[in-house]
């Protein structure tokens, strides 16, 4: 079992940094943050020909050292299971604490991996590449250090707004249930606003839903949207939100040229809308 709350100094090897140390003390730092509220982690960079002896000193040692044991030493080298350090952290720390819900973590850390492996090329803009551009000419400079706090830094504020994602969904998951259906269920009308409810109301998991509306009392208007076929698609299930020349009529303020957007003064006149004009 992976201990955060012990760790406080971390070591990895010295020159030229790759995706997959620096994704796994992005981790490990934002989850102590996250578990303990600690900010005070050390990390440090040696040479890769450093004694075990010698990184014993450390609370856990990533890439470097020859030795993997799932607790403190993270050497994938040793390891023949398709995972680099990152993997294996986030293996770790997933099972000590019991995490769930991260599939967006599991899908970077997979890509990292698979780079590191050999197993598939990252692309130019997928995150190995990423980090790798932080690295600087000269690599026995201060500067280099300074890079590579920089892409943990920069990994760890990824995470933190996937992080960020999961409670998002959460709550996405509970607005979705506590929602009405209009129109034999065509249209669902949703309690607040959240911006992850595509990932609950799709043509994949309910099939029948066309659109969502909600009251957006920020800007004192009720809104629809169309339902997309699945998570993150431009594809819509079903119809789309035809203009009307009298808006007035309707008490309309805005609909959009891609048909998949409107919003009205008034829950009345948006549900006039979708009656006589949509539905």
């Amino acid at each position: 079992m992976l201990n955060l709350k012990t760790i406080k100094k971390v070591v990895t090897h010295f020159g030229v940094f790759h995706a997959d140390e620096v994704v796994a003390i992005a981790l490990i730092i934002f989850f102590i943050k996250k578990f303990f509220n600690k900010e005070d982690i050390v990390i440090s960079r040696v040479a890769h020909q450093t004694e075990m002896s010698e990184l014993e000193l450390y609370d856990i040692i990533i890439d470097i050292g020859r030795e993997y044991d799932q607790v403190k030493k993270f050497d994938h080298h040793q390891y023949q299971g398709g995972m680099a350090s990152a993997g294996l952290i986030w293996k770790a720390i997933k099972e000590s604490y019991n995490l769930k819900g991260y599939e967006e973590i599991d899908s970077l850390v997979k890509l990292v991996d698979q780079n590191d492996t050999g197993e598939k090329p990252s692309g130019n803009f997928e995150l190995p590449s990423l980090i790798s551009r932080f690295n600087k000419d000269n690599i026995m400079t201060e500067e280099q250090n300074i890079a590579f706090n920089k892409a943990i830094n920069f990994v760890i504020d990824m995470i933190e707004s996937i992080d960020n994602e999961v409670e998002i969904k959460k709550e996405a998951e509970q607005i979705i249930n506590s929602s009405k259906d209009l129109f034999n269920g065509i249209v669902l009308e949703m309690p607040k606003f959240n911006r992850l409810w595509s990932h609950f109301i799709n043509g994949e998991t309910m099939k029948n839903v066309e659109f969502v509306i909600w009251e957006d009392k920020e800007q004192n208007q009720w809104s629809v949207q169309t339902t997309p076929k699945s998570i993150g698609s431009f594809e819509r299930v079903g119809r789309g939100l035809p203009q009307v020349e009298d808006m007035q009529k309707y008490d309309m303020k805005f609909i959009h040229s891609g048909e998949f957007f409107a919003c009205s003064n008034s829950k009345t006149g948006l549900l006039k809308y979708l009656k006589e004009v949509v539905l």
